[in-house]
Order: C-alpha cells, then structure tokens, then sequence
C-alpha cells in the first residue's frame, strides 16, 4: 500500500488517510480517490487536501465516491482551507448525506475522529 493512501490506528480507531497534498496531476487524484483496501469494516477516513488542485471532474468522482462508501464510514474529516475546499465539501456532503467536516491541521482532523468514532 502507498504512503498517499494508508490505514492508520489513532486512539484505538481505525482511519483511511488519502494524501492528496501538492498534488496537481488529475488522473492521480482520482486514482487514488477510488483506491479502497476491500475492508468494509467501520472506520474513519481523513482526505488532505492541503495545496492539491481538485478538478471538476475529481470533484465528481468524489463525490460518486463518497455516495458508495457511506455504509462503513462513519466519520469524515478533510484537511485544507480556502473556498475551494468549503465547496468541495460542501458539494460531497449535499450529494452523499455524509457529514463531512474541515480542518486546518491534521491534528485537528485525528482528534475529532477519534471522538466521533468513540461515539459509535
């Protein structure tokens, strides 16, 4: 598995990082927006979108996306500031029915993770 796209253990939950951060390249994005693991069990997933350039068409795949992985992830946190970004998420929350929150750090996005997912 790529460093870009890993599961990691925070606070005893489990978490999907997609490192999408500098990244410019379109059919990278994408790639990597629908890799899965093939492990459906619930877990968290965090997306940093820290300077990546996310086209329309990445947008649409995100948000096709996020409409099929609903069912096992129970918490959603994306990394990134800027308009952009809120209307990025803004956008997928609308199409999926998932609550998708933004953050400034990744510290910030892992804590309320693992409190979401200790919720659950």
């Amino acid at each position: 598995m790529e460093q870009r796209y890993r599961s990691i253990t925070y606070r005893g939950h489990d978490v999907t990082l997609v490192d999408l951060t500098n990244l410019d390249n379109e059919k990278e994005i994408i790639r990597l927006l629908r890799t899965r693991t093939g492990d459906e069990k619930p877990h968290g997933l965090l997306v940093d979108v820290t300077n990546a350039h996310i086209s329309p068409t990445s947008l649409a795949v995100a948000k096709g996306d996020a409409k099929q992985v609903q069912s096992f992830i129970k918490a959603t946190a994306v990394v990134g500031s800027g308009s952009m970004v809120g209307m990025m998420v803004r956008a997928v929350s609308r199409f999926s029915g998932m609550n998708i929150r933004t953050f400034d750090t990744r510290e910030e996005a892992m804590e309320y993770l693992a409190a979401e997912l200790s919720k659950r």
